[in-house]
């Protein structure tokens, strides 16, 4: 028959484990919240967005064949080698990338993003007045009008957030939990007994006494004490 044991959680104990040594808690918090905060900081990118509205006039399947031309290879090849006359060097993988479309009725938005945002706005100009020489070169029959409504500008901020907060969160947290953990570890290792009732679950007789531990102020208290009484007996005639 096996008997099974159930080990009573003393969470006063475990609350009297930490506060003995909260420091470690509270060192492991804030170098980790620290070193989340300048993780945040040295890996953040600035992305920032830059788009021109272009209309245009055209029915459904002329203006499919022309927004196709935008990806092309050739064309974007064009802009690449616009753009390092402007100095900003790309590559066509790059651009291909950077490029995204959105078309509403007869409106054309052609978004760019990039870590510059002066780049971006030269890239979706660029990429805008490319595409319109092109579709006047490869579709110069069919009737259809292509007329830029918006200019790229600079953006002014990036469209990317940074996580510093969210990281000093959770390094706050991962912190303290690895401070509680070495602080249960240490305690693991220390095999000094703490008060009475545990020197007796330890060695199973009764404690009959114990000695107080010396410090420098018990040590005073202690000779106080003893002037007081030797005062007291000189004044009875003692």
């Amino acid at each position: 028959m096996v008997k099974c044991v159930e080990k009573e959680i003393n969470l006063k104990k475990i609350l009297y484990t930490i506060k003995q040594k909260v420091w470690i808690m509270i060192v492991f918090a804030v170098l980790a919240g620290t070193a989340g905060g300048l993780y945040a900081n040295v890996t953040y990118v600035p992305i920032y967005n830059a788009y021109t509205d272009t209309l245009v006039n055209a029915d459904e399947n002329v203006s499919s064949k022309l927004i196709s031309l935008i990806k092309r290879e050739f064309l974007l090849q064009q802009v690449v080698e616009e753009l390092e006359v402007q100095g900003f060097p790309d590559s066509v993988g790059g651009l291909n990338s950077k490029i995204s479309l959105q078309q509403d009725v007869q409106m054309l938005k052609i978004s760019v993003i990039d870590t510059d945002p002066a780049r971006a706005a030269a890239i979706a100009n660029t990429v805008t007045n490319v595409f319109i020489n092109a579709s006047k070169e490869n579709y110069p029959v069919d009737p259809y009008e292509i007329e830029i409504k918006t200019d790229a500008v600079e953006p002014l901020y990036p469209i990317s957030a940074k996580n510093t907060n969210k990281l000093v969160m959770v390094g706050l947290v991962v912190g303290t939990a690895l401070g509680i953990g070495l602080i249960f570890f240490l305690d693991s290792l220390d095999d000094t007994t703490r008060g009475s009732r545990e020197t007796e679950e330890v060695l199973g007789i009764p404690v009959l006494g114990r000695v107080s531990k010396m410090t420098k102020k018990n040590t005073n208290m202690k000779i106080r004490k003893q002037k007081k009484l030797s005062i007291r007996g000189e004044s009875i005639g003692l």
